[in-house]
């Protein structure tokens, strides 16, 4: 058996006619947080859903799909092959694996969901893992038959590992996410969030961030040095100086302020460690730098369509995600 597998990290802690990539909510494993039943859940789904549009309108690349082949049968020998994907539970402890998952082209599945989360972390968000083998029943293939065998193995793990992307950047089939049931949140994204709340919407931009590979992938890893970040992306759009990291090298340093993605008005990054209880944010041009820098093609936005809502932020102590 020919096996390949590997463990994404995790870190702790949603249109223009170019886009291609979907991102997709699956609330197969989600809890009552997420309830159709409730005005709140409803609510929940829609904002968690507003989140994945703005970045489906954002990210421009093309992604295979993956799915298992049907077995190769020659004349004396035959092949199967097998995948699965793996995530941390979203509401609940340990990991869950699916075995030959299909995921369509284009899309970045991510599974959602609530639980209590430790200490001060209002949402969890991360990458998924994956593993995938090729078992042959012997190789008694003829010539043809290895070279038939052989296109149809390298496409299937060409899809598994690099969903169709260049060498050196971040690709995968998707993740999860959670978010903290024990606290006060704001649930809808089209009313500004309420005092001593925690906003959904922010949380949730931040944390599919994540999920992307923001802080979390191998490839995030070789721009880290160790205090900065040095992706030339984002060095231009922090004024040509390579942007802060925060202490554990996993988001933009606490204060890294920026302009908003698509509109005028500066605020600190998203993609900061941290929340305002009561704050609203927006993706920022650094944040999208960043996520250029880890290899995702963005999308031209025209100014003044990228803010879903514009609301003053109110000061409350702050909370880490």
């Amino acid at each position: 058996m020919l096996k390949r597998s590997l463990l994404a990290a995790l870190t702790l802690m949603a249109p223009a006619a170019a886009s291609a990539t979907q991102i997709v909510i699956d609330y197969t494993y989600a809890s009552d947080f997420f309830s159709q039943a409730t005005d709140n859940g409803r609510a929940a789904r829609a904002t968690v859903e507003a989140v994945a549009d703005r970045y489906s309108d954002l990210l421009g690349d093309t992604l295979s799909p993956i799915r298992t082949p049907e077995p190769f049968v020659g004349e004396r020998a035959s092949v199967t092959w097998a995948w699965h994907a793996d995530f941390i539970n979203p509401s609940g402890p340990g990991e869950i694996r699916l075995d030959d998952l299909t995921i369509a082209a284009d899309e970045y599945r991510l599974y959602v969901g609530a639980q209590p989360l430790p200490g001060d972390s209002a949402g969890r968000g991360g990458s998924g893992g994956w593993g995938a083998t090729t078992t042959p029943s012997s190789l008694l293939f003829s010539l043809e038959e290895f070279e038939a065998f052989e296109m149809i193995d390298l496409a299937f793990f060409d899809a598994v590992t690099t969903r169709g992307q260049a060498v050196g950047e971040y690709s995968g089939w998707g993740g999860s996410l959670s978010f903290d049931s024990d606290r006060a949140w704001s649930l809808d994204h089209t009313a500004p969030p309420l005092a001593g709340t925690a906003d959904l919407y922010s949380v949730a931009l931040h944390e599919i961030g994540h999920t992307l590979g923001f802080g979390s992938s191998a490839v995030w890893q070789t721009f880290v040095s160790p205090a900065y970040f040095l992706g030339e992306a984002s060095k231009a759009a922090n004024g040509g100086e390579a942007p802060p990291l925060d202490a554990i090298g996993l988001h933009w340093a606490e204060g890294t302020t920026s302009r908003v993605w698509g509109g005028s008005a500066s605020q600190e990054a998203a993609y900061a460690p941290s929340l305002d209880l009561g704050e609203r944010k927006q993706l920022t041009e650094l944040d999208v730098a960043g996520l250029e820098d880890l290899g995702w093609a963005i999308v031209p936005e025209p100014a003044g369509l990228g803010v879903v809502l514009t609301a003053a932020s109110v000061l409350f102590a702050r909370r880490r995600r």
